[in-house]
């Protein structure tokens, strides 16, 4: 799972929540891998990518405040991986 650091999620709330909505579930003893991604802006005057820094969204380049939050907002589940417990 990937979760954007601008969502704010505090991972052993997120894996402890997991693990108790998983109880008694076939999910049950499931390991939630969690990845946070940074922020990414881009700067619809000069379309300067870059990483903003706490709440300024201020470009580098230009100075202005006219961003696109390209990456770091999102909460996508990128995977998830079965066994069967069978023998191989």
């Amino acid at each position: 799972m990937t979760a954007g650091a601008m969502r704010g999620i505090v991972p052993e709330a997120l894996e402890m929540a997991f693990s108790y909505a998983a109880k008694g579930t076939c999910a049950d003893g499931a390991v939630l891998r969690l990845e946070t991604v940074q922020p990414v802006a881009r700067c619809r005057q000069c379309d300067t990518r870059y990483n903003p820094t706490g709440d300024s969204f201020l470009c580098p380049s230009c100075g202005q405040a006219n961003a696109e939050l390209v990456a770091g907002n999102d909460i996508v589940l990128a995977s998830v991986t079965l066994e069967d417990g069978s023998p191989e």
